[in-house]
């Protein structure tokens, strides 16, 4: 059986790229096209089952169609890994997010496994939300390279006073470091913090 799509796009380039892609594909059946404006959604049927591949502009549609049509299935297409963007989509109601520029078989592999619920997005997709993530949290709990060098020699076995000593610098410096290490890695005492460390990548 074919996966029926229909498309809400508001970039004409990109919306006569995936038309040509789904309307190729042996599996899948292009059932309409619209451009995401104004008057374009309002011509759209909100009673539609199959899926709605539809523009992340079009949030607000999503929203109100979601609401009255529980058979829709609705996979948001952005142009960049937002993770706001994704957190919108799923509270709005969809099932799955990709990026637009993915190739013509991630596309139609996505379209396919998040319809049948086997997965939320594509592999590219899914690491370039990795990486977003990854870097959100290190430049969260980024150290200043002292403090860096202070966890990393207590990772190491050094006590305060060897630290101090090697540093050298007063023990009530060191510990003002630590502190500092403690809440931007919201732990208390050494061992967690060698743990969220590792954790990061760091040690």
């Amino acid at each position: 059986m074919k996966t029926k799509v229909i498309l809400i796009e508001s970039q004409k380039e990109v919306s006569d790229r995936i038309t040509c892609t789904l309307s190729n594909a042996s599996d899948i059946e292009l059932c309409a096209n619209y451009n995401s404006t104004v008057s374009g959604i309002s011509d759209i049927n909100s009673e539609y089952s199959g899926v709605y591949l539809i523009d992340i502009n079009c949030i607000d549609f999503l929203k109100h169609v979601s609401k009255i049509n529980k058979k829709a299935i609705f996979i948001v297409s952005a142009d960049i890994p937002d993770i706001k963007g994704l957190v919108h989509s799923l509270l709005a109601g969809a099932s799955g997010y990709i990026i637009k520029d993915c190739n013509e078989k991630e596309l139609i592999d996505s379209i396919k496994n998040i319809s049948s619920g086997k997965a939320m997005t594509n592999l590219s997709t899914a690491n370039c939300f990795f990486y977003k993530f990854k870097e959100l949290i290190q430049n969260k709990h980024r150290l200043t390279m002292t403090e860096l060098k202070v966890l990393q020699q207590l990772s190491n076995g050094a006590s305060y006073e060897e630290i101090a000593a090697q540093r050298n610098v007063s023990l009530s410096t060191i510990q003002s470091h630590v502190k500092k290490i403690y809440k931007k890695y919201n732990v208390n005492n050494k061992k967690d913090a060698i743990a969220k460390g590792t954790l990061l990548g760091i040690l």
